[in-house]
C-alpha cells in the first residue's frame, strides 16, 4: 500500500518542531492525506482480525523513508537532514534520523547526484504530494 503525504503548515503539526529549528534550516511537516484514512483504519482492522485467529504467525512492519531534491548546486560541506515521526497528533515526535549528512549517505551504486536529484527531475517534490509505502 502506498499513502500519499501532504505538506501541512497547521500549528499542532509545526509548533511541536519549533525548538528542533536551527539557523539555516527549515521544517516541513508532512500528514497522511485524510482521503487514506478508511484504508489505513481497514488495514489495521484486517491486521487485528488476523492476529485473532492465528496470533503466532501475523506480523507486520511499517517503513519510513524521505527523499530530497535540490534546487542548483550542492554547498560545501555537510548536507544534513533529520527526520521526525509522530503517529497521534497527541504524542511528541519521535526522532528516525538525526542530522545525517546525505554525502555520507551516497554509496557507489547510488551516488549524491542520484540520491538528491534537481527538483525539476524529482518526481515527489514538495509541490506534489509525496508518497509513502503502506
Amino acid at each position: 500500500m502506498i499513502f500519499a503525504l501532504r505538506e501541512t503548515t497547521a500549528p499542532e503539526d509545526v509548533a511541536p518542531l519549533a525548538g528542533e529549528r536551527k539557523a539555516g534550516t527549515r521544517i516541513y511537516a508532512y500528514r497522511v492525506d485524510p482521503a487514506d484514512y478508511a484504508a489505513i483504519r481497514a488495514r489495521q482492522k484486517e491486521f487485528l482480525e488476523e492476529k485473532a485467529r492465528d496470533p503466532g504467525k501475523t506480523h507486520g512492519s511499517f517503513g519510513v523513508g524521505a527523499d530530497a531534491c535540490r534546487r542548483g548546486d550542492f554547498p560545501e560541506g555537510p548536507l544534513l537532514t533529520t527526520t521526525y515521526l509522530r503517529t497521534q497528533l497527541s504524542s511528541p515526535y519521535l526522532t528516525v534520523l538525526k542530522n545525517l549528512d546525505m554525502r555520507e549517505a551516497a554509496t557507489k551504486e547510488k551516488p549524491l547526484d542520484a540520491l538528491v536529484p534537481p527538483c525539476e527531475k524529482f518526481a515527489n517534490r514538495a509541490e506534489t504530494p509525496m508518497a509513502v509505502n503502506r
